[in-house]
């Protein structure tokens, strides 16, 4: 009895002292993104999910996604198999092998910044600006950059390198 209580009491007293953060501006970017050109398309899907900290004990939302790249009718990336895996079951010890392939924070009302998009091919992270069009909330600009040099982590040769097209505009679905 008196485990169960230490417990309880540590249960709560870790649970009250959790932070959390809310992010209403992520709504409008939840949902199914596409861009097509002829037999080319990228098809994202992205859902809000809380991000646990336990080294800050800390809880943040942030947007979570997958995404499919079709080239010349040939799939070359595709981690839809994964859609609604949680964001907290993504990290091992190297974290070279992600499931969700696209963590993002927004910076402004009206842009996520990917800071991990993970390029499957090249087996390598970069970020991803996306950032809706003026007046639009169904259409968004997407720019692929590598992070800074100083924080390149992928194999090397392959800073300059990306698998998907760099600058797209896609469709809300």
């Amino acid at each position: 009895m008196k485990y169960i209580l230490v417990l309880i009491f540590t249960t709560s007293t870790y649970l009250s002292k959790c932070q959390t953060t809310i992010d209403p501006e992520l709504d409008k970017f939840v949902g199914t993104w596409s861009w097509v050109s002829g037999t080319d398309t990228v098809l994202i899907v992205l859902e809000k999910q809380m991000l646990n900290n336990p080294l800050t004990n800390t809880s943040s939302e942030i947007l979570a996604g997958w995404h499919k790249y079709v080239k010349n009718g040939i799939t070359i990336e595709n981690s839809h198999q994964y859609i609604g895996r949680s964001i907290n079951l993504d990290f091992d010890s190297t974290f070279t092998d992600l499931r969700i392939t696209m963590q993002g924070i927004t910076r402004g009302a009206r842009k996520i910044l990917f800071h991990r998009f993970w390029d499957i091919t090249l087996h390598k992270r970069c970020n991803v600006n996306f950032e809706l069009l003026p007046n639009s909330l169904t259409q968004a600009k997407w720019q692929l950059t590598n992070p800074p040099s100083t924080k390149y982590k992928g194999p090397p040769g392959t800073y300059d390198l990306f698998t998907l097209p760099k600058a797209l505009t896609f469709t809300k679905l």
